[in-house]
């Protein structure tokens, strides 16, 4: 660990908390405290690998607090992109105010700005004036939805994210995402989601060979992710779900083709996407999403 002052009051700096057992209890207090999870499970699951490294400031033996750099990879039109996503910014109430996030962005952009084709996070509403100060611009993303196809007479089977989690695993290292602009090669990101909060919306369709994330809501399937072996149409996925009173689909993910798709502004809520990097004008230039197992 680094010891160091900020405005006066010492500190200590470590990026490898996940190797002591104090310090990642304490990470996991302060997760739990601000976001209502933590990432127990994760790490005792062998799931918690260097491709997640927060940057925590300590105190007294404490963490109070992280900013989380994400080693990303996604594939834009058959091309790889290198890519950095921030995620679980923290800072323990009582330390607020004092400038400890402001010095985790400058260390960590110093780092890795220009290293990447993209650094991007999710900001909440109550920090949207902060992150322009680091060089990072908004880019609004899309919502793509669609009317449900005929029911195929494929019935899903619900799938119990402990008691099927060798399956999971199966699915998710034979499978690929569906979507025009797929993670690769970040299976811990994903069963992080499909441990946690997409638990409940695990199904495998077995004529397909498909694993499908997806849930019901008001007269709406929401599909979050695809994950299959092979290329295959969405429609035969979504068709597999329908059923009387639904009506549309909304993807988690942009389509491949835009045929039959509905897009819309998708909205901010506390997940507005601002970016920085290289790779920023292609974002620009046609609609897209960051799929939702993705997020950080």
């Amino acid at each position: 660990m680094e010891s160091l002052s900020i405005y006066g009051t010492p500190y200590q700096f470590s990026s490898s908390i996940r190797q002591d057992k104090l310090l990642r209890d304490s990470f996991n207090q302060l997760t739990q405290l601000t976001f209502g999870f933590d990432f127990s499970a994760w790490h005792r699951a062998g799931l918690w690998t260097d491709g997640y490294q927060p940057h925590c400031l300590i105190a007294d033996g404490q963490v109070v607090a992280n900013i989380s750099v994400n080693r990303m990879t996604f594939c834009w039109e058959g091309h790889p992109l290198s890519m950095i996503q921030l995620g679980t910014v923290m800072t323990r109430p009582d330390f607020r105010g004092r400038g400890l996030s402001r010095y985790l962005m400058e260390r960590i952009l110093q780092v890795y700005g220009g290293t990447v084709d993209l650094i991007y996070l999710f900001a909440n509403h109550t920090v949207l004036e902060f992150y322009p100060k680091f060089g990072f611009s908004p880019v609004e993303e899309t919502l793509f939805s669609r009317e449900m196809p005929a029911p195929s007479g494929e019935v899903p089977r619900r799938l119990d994210a402990d008691a099927d989690f060798s399956l999971l695993l199966e699915m998710v290292q034979r499978g690929k995402p569906q979507g025009a602009f797929p993670m690769v090669g970040n299976r811990e990101l994903s069963l992080f989601h499909l441990l946690g909060p997409y638990r409940d919306c695990l199904y495998l369709l077995p004529n397909l060979d498909v694993l499908a994330v997806a849930e019901y809501q008001g007269g709406s399937l929401l599909l979050w992710e695809v994950f299959s072996p092979q290329k295959l149409s969405i429609g035969q996925v979504l068709a597999a779900f329908s059923q009387p009173g639904i009506s549309r689909a909304i993807l988690g993910f942009p389509p491949n083709g835009l045929g039959g798709y509905a897009l819309s502004p998708l909205p901010g809520g506390d997940d507005m996407l601002f970016v920085q990097g290289p790779a920023e004008e292609l974002l620009r230039k046609r609609p897209f999403r960051f799929p939702a197992l993705s997020h950080a």
